[in-house]
């Protein structure tokens, strides 16, 4: 299986990742207040970065444009069956917080760091196409249905219909996809498409570094939180806590086999179905541990469940590709 040894060699970068940041908290480099202030500069400055640049790279073309639709339209449906499940699975935790985070982590996965190298490996360069489409969803939900099951948690959240739907997450995917359809003229320019001036090439080189280079904060840093945050977590509780388990359950196993096996159903092209699948199987989205640091939501749980989830997927994501490719 061509995507294994990029899988095995994500998830060893995300551990070391991790075990730096655990390192960097038991040497007091990391604390609590640190902690917060890189989760807001992750939830506020680095996931509207990278989704702008993944939409801005993203080529450009018609026929592209009505596949990335048909994507945004399967990554819907994908979280709605995930919110469901989710709801359904966790309506008897006891504990509200844990409730919420458990709930956030089996909804959102690690899309972007994790998935686009299986993407790559599984279907070449129209894969890593289609997962910038399907993070549009995820970026979408993230902080719309996201923050709202968080507030639920956490009533110094304060929610509006305006501040759920109008807020810097949403804007930023608002302002990728506009970029995208208007063909702002930032990659071909570095590319030297069309009649552009040497210094309007230069100009767009720079902009788009940038733009990867603040996006690309998100997951480093994010590591670090979760591994900072697990440091704080005794060693006996992070192993043995059942509602841990349970995500990683769901995450990687029931919403795989759910939306694979109904992407079948409903008579999805194989590429599509596999896509799918693989999409609902990725381990949970490293942001996990952002939020629930930023608004002091078990973040220890939460990085636990972060870090479970990225260590099992070595085994069940090839076990998805292999059951529905």
């Amino acid at each position: 299986m061509n995507e294994l040894p990029i899988l095995i060699n994500t998830t060893l970068t995300m551990l070391l990742l991790m075990a730096v940041g655990f390192a960097a908290a038991k040497a007091k480099v990391i604390d609590r207040t640190a902690a917060k202030k890189l989760s807001s500069l992750i939830v506020n400055v680095g996931q509207p970065f990278l989704m702008v640049s993944s939409l801005v790279n993203a080529e450009f073309s018609v026929d592209n444009l009505k596949t990335g639709g048909f994507v945004i339209l399967i990554a819907a449906s994908v979280h709605l069956i995930a919110i469901i499940v989710s709801q359904g699975i966790t309506a008897g935790f006891k504990n509200v917080k844990e409730r919420q985070i458990s709930r956030y982590a089996m909804v959102f996965a690690n899309n972007a760091f994790y998935g686009f190298p299986i993407l790559k490996a599984v279907f070449g360069d129209v894969g890593v196409f289609w997962g910038s489409f399907y993070c549009v969803v995820f970026n979408l939900l993230c902080w719309t249905w996201g923050i709202f099951t968080l507030s639920r948690a956490n009533k110094e959240i304060k929610t509006s219909p305006r501040s759920l739907f109008l807020n810097i997450g949403t804007l930023s995917v608002i302002l990728g996809v506009i970029l995208y359809v208007a063909r702002v003229p930032i990659s071909g320019a570095i590319n030297g498409a069309g009649s552009f001036t040497p210094a309007l090439k230069l100009i767009a080189g720079a902009v788009k570094s940038a733009l990867s280079y603040v996006g690309g904060l998100c997951t480093p840093i994010s590591m670090l939180l979760v591994g900072a945050a697990i440091s704080r977590t005794p060693f006996k509780k992070l192993f043995t806590q059942p509602s841990a388990y349970l995500v990683c359950a769901v995450k990687l196993v029931v919403l795989p086999l759910i939306v694979g096996g109904l992407a079948k159903l409903i008579g999805l092209s194989s590429e599509m179905v596999l896509f799918s699948a693989i999409m609902a199987g990725m381990p949970t989205a490293a942001v996990t541990e952002a939020f629930a640091e930023k608004y002091d939501i078990v973040p220890e749980y939460a990085s636990t469940c972060v870090g479970m989830t990225a260590l099992l997927s070595v085994a069940t994501v090839p076990l998805v590709v292999l059951l529905f490719g």
